[in-house]
């Protein structure tokens, strides 16, 4: 498995571990080429319907998480932009967040909608034009702001650096509510 490219995304550098039915390999995205853990089920389960299943509503629950963190932050930060004119950071967040839902491969429809309503005040015709052609109703221009929930942007791990003699040596995950001690 080490050295494989999967969806011509990431490439396996490393099991990190094995537990239950998955194993946890550390992966590289090829793109930007930072490091991400990816979860796959345990060759003995693969061909168990039940185990798949499981591990399909495991992995729809993450993705899920991740589409709701990813909006939550780019309304605050879109919202946070246009009141200071910056337009450009604006523009560059709501790229960030096209760019997750094509690594994930799924959108929503209220996604979508979030998506239209960020990107109306820069390109309200095409906004425009999208927001009719899905069908949601009275025009764009009539909507409501989005808004975030702070509760969905709290992290529940944070990275920390591993530096020895003042060079990165790696990088490990941790509880945001850990102590020092």
């Amino acid at each position: 498995m080490i050295g494989v490219i999967l969806n011509h995304r990431y490439r396996i550098v490393e099991l990190v571990g094995t537990g239950g039915m998955a194993q946890v390999y550390r992966a590289v995205k090829l793109t930007t080429k930072k490091y991400v853990a990816i979860k796959m089920l345990r060759p003995e389960y693969r061909d168990n319907p039940e185990f798949l299943r499981r591990f399909e509503r495991e992995a729809k629950a993450v993705l899920h998480l991740s589409h709701e963190n990813i909006v939550h932050a780019s309304i605050k930060k879109v919202s946070e932009d246009y009141e200071k004119m910056k337009f450009n950071t604006a523009i560059a967040q709501m790229m960030t967040m096209v760019n997750e839902f094509y690594a994930t491969g799924s959108l929503s429809r209220g996604d979508f909608k979030a998506l239209i309503l960020l990107l109306n005040p820069v390109a309200p015709h095409i906004t425009e034009e999208m927001w009719e052609a899905q069908g949601f109703g009275d025009p764009v221009y009539t909507q409501a702001w989005p808004t975030w929930d702070e509760s969905k942007l709290k992290a529940d791990t944070v990275e920390i650096a591993v530096q020895v003699c003042g060079k990165v040596r790696g990088r490990i995950m941790i509880p945001a509510d850990m102590t020092r001690e």
